[in-house]
């Protein structure tokens, strides 16, 4: 940067500024900054609910496809081989 266009940003940056201090102390500007900021933080914490709620319906989502992949893949799995029994041999009569 050269030096007229800092002392340009710094001229601005002074004006903006005193502009902000004068707003801040006129009475209805302050009102009407703090029911801004005030309804900012409301927005906030909805935003910050909705949030929540999509992140828990989300979890849920993937863990019940979670639970139907292993079910399928219990379905599908060879059921263990277990050994065939002989039958008994029979009593002889005597």
């Amino acid at each position: 940067m050269n030096g007229k266009n800092g002392l340009l940003l710094f001229v601005a940056g002074m004006v903006v500024g005193g502009a902000v201090v004068i707003a801040a102390r006129n009475r209805k500007v302050r009102e009407l900054a703090v029911k801004a900021a005030g309804k900012g933080l409301q927005l906030k914490d909805e935003a910050a609910a909705l949030v929540e709620s999509l992140k828990e319906g989300v979890e849920d989502f993937f863990a019940e496809a979670t639970a139907s992949v292993e079910a399928e893949a219990a379905a599908e799995a060879p059921a263990a081989k277990t050994p065939a029994r002989r039958p008994a041999p029979k009593a002889k009569k005597a």
